[in-house]
């Protein structure tokens, strides 16, 4: 699905994920999180929109990557399929 952006610009979307996964929804604001580490290691903002394109691919991308991870979490928690606390504790 990110096939089309170049490794550095995935290795960003990664970086976001896994501070999603440690802080929270918080760490998709733009151009914020493009300031703190581990994302600020890469550059300035415009560095780091640059290896997307420009500003409208990267906000694009970090809404479909947010797009994702509500549709897998609604998927686990509402369907009772595997990542479902509430049906492992009842089962």
């Amino acid at each position: 699905m990110f096939d089309t952006y170049g490794p550095e610009a995935r290795a960003v979307l990664d970086e976001l994920l896994d501070s999603y996964a440690e802080h929270g929804i918080e760490q998709f604001a733009l151009p914020e999180a493009l300031h703190v580490p581990p994302l600020s290691a890469r550059g300035t903002v415009n560095d780091i929109i640059r290896l997307f394109g420009g500003p409208d691919r990267l906000r694009a991308a970090v809404d479909k990557l947010q797009e994702l991870i509500y549709a897998a979490k609604d998927w686990n928690e509402e369907d009772g399929h595997p990542g479902d606390h509430q049906s492992r504790r009842d089962g």
